[in-house]
This record gives C-alpha cells, sequence and structure tokens, in this order.
C-alpha cells in the first residue's frame, strides 16, 4: 500500500437501490488503517432526474474532505460516477467499480443491465411496466449471501425499492470524468461482463472469489482491496488523452493507441473469418468496442438511431469475434467473425451487404 493512498480522502458510495449500511463496515476498517472516509446517504425526493440530488448529497458528504480524493461505488453507483465525481471539489483522481455496472452516456439503467446481464433484464422490464418496484428481497432471499442476521436485517430494512421511471432515467457523462484514473473490483460472476470491459479498458482489475455483498461479509479483504487497487490505478498512465482522441487498448504485441473521430467513432470492416468475405460495415463507438471484446459478440453504434446496436440481437444474425485488428493508422477495425443466424448479415436478408457492383 502506498502512503499516498490512505493518505487520500476516500468517498464510498452505496447503490441508490441500498442504503449506506452497504459500505459502513469497510469505512471502519479503513478509518482504523488512517484512512478519512465519508459515506454519503444517497438522498432524493423520488421523482426523476434522481442523479442530480444523488450528486448533491455526495457534494455536501464530502465537503470536508481535502487533498487528493478516491470514489468508490458499488453495485448501482457505478453508473452514477461520473455525475458524482462532477460535483466534487477538487474532483476526485481515482475512481474504483466494486461489482458495479459501468457508465455509458446517455444510457438507463435499463439499457445497462441489457448490455451487461442480458437475460435479467426482460423479466425485470417487464415487472417494472407492470408497476412492481426493484428489489423485493426479504431476509430469507440473502440469506446465504449475508450469513450475519444482523448485518442482513439492516440491509433489507435500508432497501430503496424503484420503479420504471428510476430504471429508464438516461445518465450522462461529463467531458472532465476523461481525466479520472479507474479500477476495478470484482466480487460475483454475475459483474465478469463489466470486470472484463474494464480490462480491455487497460484499468487495474482485483478480483474476489466471493458474492455481491461482500462488503458486509468480509469487510478487511474488501478494504484491502480497495487499498491494493488504488495504488495500482495512481500511477497508472490514463488510457485516454482527450487532446488527441486517442484511447489505449492492450493488444497482443503491446499496447494500440486507437483514433475515434471528432464524434467518437471508429468504422469497422466485418469479415468472415475463414473466407475472407467482407460481410458489412459498421461503426464503433469505445464503449461499443469494450462490449464486443467483453462478450466476443459484435456491438456497433447506429448512426441513424442514435444508439448501441448489438448485431442480430433482434434478427438472430450475431457475429461472433474470432479476431479484431486495428489499420496501420489505428482509425479503422477489421473484425474477423464468424457470421451466425443461417448465415446473413446484411438487413436485407442477403449473405453481405456488398451486392451492387459498380464494375466488372
Amino acid at each position: 500500500m502506498q502512503p499516498s493512498v490512505a493518505a487520500y480522502g476516500w468517498v464510498l458510495v452505496h447503490s441508490p437501490l441500498t442504503g449506506p449500511d452497504t459500505w459502513e463496515l469497510v469505512a471502519g476498517v479503513l478509518r482504523k488503517r488512517g484512512c478519512r472516509v465519508v459515506v454519503p446517504d444517497l438522498r432524493d425526493d423520488g421523482r426523476t432526474p434522481c442523479s442530480p440530488q444523488h450528486a448533491a448529497s455526495v457534494a455536501a458528504a464530502a465537503a470536508n474532505l481535502d487533498g487528493p480524493v478516491v470514489l468508490a461505488g458499488h453495485s448501482g453507483a457505478g453508473p452514477l460516477l461520473p455525475q458524482l465525481a462532477a460535483a466534487l471539489t477538487p474532483p476526485p483522481v481515482v475512481a474504483l467499480f466494486a461489482d458495479a455496472g459501468l457508465p455509458v452516456d446517455g444510457a438507463n439503467r435499463l439499457d445497462l443491465i441489457g448490455m451487461e446481464h442480458p437475460a435479467s433484464v426482460a423479466p425485470l422490464a417487464a415487472d417494472l411496466a407492470a408497476g412492481r418496484a426493484f428489489p423485493s428481497w426479504s431476509s430469507d432471499d440473502l440469506s446465504a449471501l449475508v450469513p450475519d442476521v444482523a448485518v442482513r436485517e439492516r440491509l433489507v430494512a435500508g432497501l430503496r425499492p424503484r420503479g420504471l421511471d428510476y430504471f429508464t432515467e438516461a445518465m450522462t457523462i461529463p467531458a472532465a470524468w476523461s481525466s479520472v484514473r479507474c479500477g476495478y473490483l470484482r466480487f460475483s460472476d454475475v459483474y465478469d461482463v463489466p470486470a472484463r470491459i474494464a480490462e480491455a479498458r487497460g484499468w487495474p482489475v482485483v478480483r474476489l472469489d466471493a458474492n455481491h455483498f461482500h462488503p458486509l461479509v468480509d469487510p478487511a479483504a474488501v478494504a484491502d482491496a480497495l487499498l491494493a487497487l488504488a495504488s495500482d490505478v495512481v500511477p497508472a498512465a490514463p488510457g485516454a488523452d482527450p487532446s488527441d482522441g486517442t484511447v489505449a487498448l492492450p493488444a497482443r504485441d503491446g499496447a494500440v493507441a486507437l483514433r475515434f473521430d471528432e464524434r467518437g467513432l471508429m468504422p469497422a470492416v466485418v469479415q468472415q473469418h475463414d473466407t475472407g468475405e467482407v460481410l458489412m460495415v459498421a461503426w464503433m463507438t469505445r464503449d461499443s468496442l469494450d462490449e464486443t471484446l467483453a462478450t466476443g459478440q459484435t456491438v456497433f453504434w447506429s448512426r441513424s438511431r442514435g444508439e448501441r446496436w448489438h448485431k442480430g440481437a433482434t434478427s438472430g444474425n450475431t457475429q461472433r469475434v474470432v479476431q479484431v485488428i486495428a489499420d496501420c493508422d489505428a482509425d479503422v477495425l477489421l473484425i474477423k467473425v464468424e457470421q451466425g443466424g443461417g448465415g446473413v448479415a446484411c438487413h436485407t436478408g442477403a449473405r453481405s451487404c456488398f451486392l451492387q457492383p459498380l464494375t466488372g
């Protein structure tokens, strides 16, 4: 552990679906180790948008922290971290995601759940549309995850179930977020996709073989992991340089500084891996590329619809990624795939989108 990390101010943020008790045991351990820690209570009036109200709660709780700050978010606090960071003065130098969702500019919480936990989003959306709130966990539901009865009862008493309007609130990423260095602490298998996306971005990642509520089960181990992760993040070179639009990603032979255009887009040529046939050309953002690398299926950005586009999610014509290659200027990608869905890549029903010869 670096002394400078222990000397930082620590802001531990709970999910808006739970109470601050999820972090209090870890905060107690960190305080015994000399850290200055606050655990804001995210409060709002029940009306959306909630994010600005949560940012105000964090800013008020951290007002007396001076010097460098580490901002850590658990679970549903993850997508909020860019907005919370923007509310802090001075802004945090490190942000840690603890078994948490990752922010995507303009996405709402259902969008993010669909990206990270595809199997769970449809039943959740149906429940929310029917007027039910989430979560509705009982103490018995959580007994295997949080064995200590008293701790579990406090967790259940602090739950803050939310309805559809909360889960469909869009969240934004302020420009200043690009200067914050990030790390990921993964507790459970449920958050494997965000952890893999974090790795694809070059973030330090620490994995504990535990469950989602590990901060309530072994707070000392979580405190150790947070301190170690922050120490790894602080000296690491940032992965993005907003001055020239480059993004450094790990590659087989080192790192590639990819160059997205001024809109944050990069063209991707999709090719059948074994025949070399060009199937289509689409556009990618940093987030869609991260998701492609993490899930092994192509995810693009639709310029016409202005939204993320998981190829084949509706039609069944998914594409399994075999290899991703950047060109010599690092501003175009070649994605070699195994085309699924009966071999159809084009929305017209054709094998390839290139079906209008101009010569020959």
